[in-house]
């Protein structure tokens, strides 16, 4: 066998059930190194006997593709090294590797954004508008953070640098929709929440590689709960309003609130459909559902 093969270590699998996809270079027998394609497999996918990834695999052509051209990339530098006489140690292939674009790591090839706009797209038949509009929020924030980062915004740089500069930037750069700047804690919170979310899904889906996200801390502070008395909200249901429709119908939306607990985005939504009278019940389908 050559002195380097396509390797997997088949009793490492993560909770995903798959396994980081190598290179295994052989300098010598105690001189040894593992070189990352980029690709985690499940095992099952992976010919032991043969060196190869089964047809089976998901993205079989892709992996395969990349695979070879990094093999045959190896063999290059080796031939190189050996009609040169330079010591092909595991350092020099590593640094020559590193000078070759051919196969790039997995998470740099996929772009971020078109993932994104494709993962909106999914998602949109199943969640509330309010929702929808949350993902598009997300996508705007990272598309103007471009022209902050220090680093180009792809998977592969997602990272506790990426995470820090995002923040500042989210407190204090970012435009709100009333073109104010700066987000407030829990908008700032709420934009990590749901970037992890989208990151974490392709991870499930094996669209990118294994991305840590535990410093990847969602900030939150406490908000004030102001709240009316039982004796208050009768006091207000007494009052009499009948010379002005408009406050009269704003006062019984308000108490309608109270009373369910449904938030504004529900309320301003309902209609004589969603009122069962008979059994003195509202169905409505919330709005504000986090997923």
């Amino acid at each position: 066998m050559r002195n380097f093969y396509p390797f997997i270590i088949n009793n490492r699998t993560s909770k995903h059930q798959t396994t980081p996809l190598y290179v295994r270079y052989n300098y010598h027998r105690n001189k040894k190194k593992l070189i990352n394609t980029g690709y985690n497999i499940n095992p099952i996918h992976w010919d032991e006997k043969k060196k190869k990834v089964r047809k089976s695999c998901p993205n079989y052509e892709e992996i395969s593709s990349t695979l070879t051209k990094m093999l045959s990339k190896i063999g290059e530098i080796l031939i190189f090294a050996k009609e040169n006489n330079i010591d092909p140690t595991t350092e020099y292939l590593v640094m020559e590797l590193e000078k070759n674009k051919e196969y790039e790591q997995k998470n740099s090839r996929i772009n971020l954004f078109v993932v994104l706009d494709k993962y909106i797209e999914e998602k949109t038949p199943f969640v509330s508008k309010d929702q929808v509009k949350d993902y598009k929020t997300l996508r705007k924030h990272l598309t103007a953070f471009k022209e902050h980062s220090s680093q180009p915004i792809n998977f592969r740089n997602i990272n506790l640098k990426f995470y820090n500069e995002f923040m500042d930037y989210l407190y204090n750069k970012a435009v709100k929709p009333d073109k104010t700047i700066v987000l407030v804690t829990n908008s700032a919170g709420k934009i990590i929440r749901l970037l992890k979310g989208f990151i974490n899904y392709q991870i499930a889906k094996e669209t990118i590689q294994f991305i840590d996200l535990k410093h990847f801390k969602v900030v939150e502070e406490e908000t004030d709960a102001i709240y009316l008395t039982e004796k208050e909200l009768k006091l207000l249901y007494e009052l009499d309003l009948s010379d002005n429709e408009e406050l009269d119908i704003v006062r019984d939306i308000f108490l309608i609130g109270c009373y369910t607990g449904l938030r504004y985005s529900d309320l301003s939504s309902l209609k004589e459909e969603n009122f069962d009278i008979n059994n003195e019940y509202i169905n409505i389908k919330q709005r504000k559902v986090h997923k």
